[in-house]
Formats: structure tokens, C-alpha cells, sequence
């Protein structure tokens, strides 16, 4: 995939190549001798629940000198690991939920990885969770706009959470009914759990608790 200055984001299923690692026991030297990639069916794969790790592979040619942001629009991964090509070899960067924030290149909403060189890139990927995949590539303006509008989606999905559960609470003491303490708490669990989803709770509400989000 070639990535031109002009362009503020591209989708990249058609370009990635898929292996399935059953065992776990590739590496980043022994994969890039591994048979049996295949190409990657669609923009967006659901994998399901699976035991195995994956890989996937694509080549990047970036004709401008500036950063690119390659992001996976699924904020549940336990481990993601992006291989980039340097000169002396690969080197390694992980952004899944068991991450430290503080270990991560960009804090960001979705796992995102920082990429610029040219060349063969390797992402490997393994959790309990459904493994659903659909990266993009984004420049950096339209990364930060996109932070934006999913920070204003939180805001508004809290406050309309906040003020149902808040209503059906005050009900609830004054008639004693608990009907109403079971919306309150509904529309609360199902608030934190689209939070979740998207990964603005992880951002947000519990940067601190690895794996919570999960």
C-alpha cells in the first residue's frame, strides 16, 4: 500500500495477509519464513473466540516524510504487538488492553501505532475475547479529530446515563419501588459497557485497571 500526503485515511483489509498460529510458538524471525498466509476476505474479519494467536502482514510504502497512525477500531485485544522494520531488524511495540498506558506510543481511544518506514510489517495478535479486526491507517489531523468526536460521544452517552439513572434513583426513594432501581441500574450497566466497547472507559474511566475494560 503506497501512502500519499494527500490522504487522510485509508482502509487496509484488502492489503493484509492473515496466519493463524495455533500453538503461539512463532516468533518474529520464525514467521517471516511461515507458509500459509492468506489474504485477509474482507475490510473488517470476525474471528470469534479462539485460542490461537494471529499474525498479519503488510507492506507500507509512505512517498511523504511524516507519521502515520495505524489503528485497529477494537478496543478489547489483551495483546497486540506491531513488528516495524528498522534497519538492524524489527522492532516491537504493543498496544492491547494488558499494555500499560505508559508503555503504549499513543494513549489513545483504539489501539494505534505510530508508523512511517517503508517496508514489511508484521502485527501479532491473541485474546479470550471475540477477535473482531478492522484497521485503518489515518494521518494525524484526522487521528486527533477523530479523538475528538469520540470524546464528545462519551460526554454526551454520560450525561444522558447519569441523569436516567439519577431520575429512576430518586423515584425509587421516594416510592419504593424497584422497578425503577432496575432501570437505574440497567441504563448504568449498559452505559459502561458501550464505554467499554469503544474504549473510552479505558481511557477515561479506568486507565489504571489492566484488563477491566475487557
Amino acid at each position: 500500500m503506497r501512502l500519499e500526503p494527500g490522504r487522510a485515511l485509508y482502509t487496509i483489509g484488502s492489503n493484509l495477509e492473515l496466519l493463524e498460529d495455533a500453538r503461539g510458538e512463532h516468533t518474529i524471525e520464525s514467521v517471516q519464513a511461515a507458509k500459509g498466509f492468506r489474504p485477509f476476505p474482507l475490510e473488517s474479519v470476525n474471528l470469534g473466540l479462539s485460542r490461537s494467536a494471529y499474525w498479519l502482514r503488510f507492506r507500507l510504502e509512505n512517498s511523504s516524510e511524516r507519521e502515520w497512525f495505524l489503528q485497529l477500531n477494537n478496543a478489547t485485544l489483551h495483546e497486540l504487538d506491531l513488528y516495524r522494520p528498522t534497519p538492524g531488524g524489527y522492532q516491537k511495540t504493543s498496544a492491547g488492553v494488558l499494555t500499560p498506558p505508559e508503555e503504549r506510543e499513543r494513549f489513545a481511544v483504539y489501539p494505534v501505532f505510530l508508523v512511517r518506514a517503508s517496508g514489511t510489517y508484521y502485527l501479532r495478535l491473541h485474546s479470550p475475547t471475540v477477535i473482531w479486526l478492522q484497521f485503518v491507517i489515518l494521518s494525524e489531523r484526522a487521528w486527533a479529530e477523530q479523538i475528538v468526536q469520540l470524546t464528545g460521544f462519551a460526554l454526551v452517552l454520560a450525561g444522558m446515563a447519569l441523569a436516567i439513572t439519577l431520575y429512576n434513583l430518586f423515584v425509587f426513594g421516594v416510592l419504593g419501588e424497584r422497578g425503577y432501581l432496575y432501570i437505574a441500574l440497567g441504563v448504568l450497566f449498559f452505559a459502561l459497557h458501550q464505554l467499554s466497547l469503544s474504549g473510552l472507559a479505558n481511557r477515561y474511566l479506568w486507565p489504571g485497571w489492566i484488563g477491566f475494560g475487557s
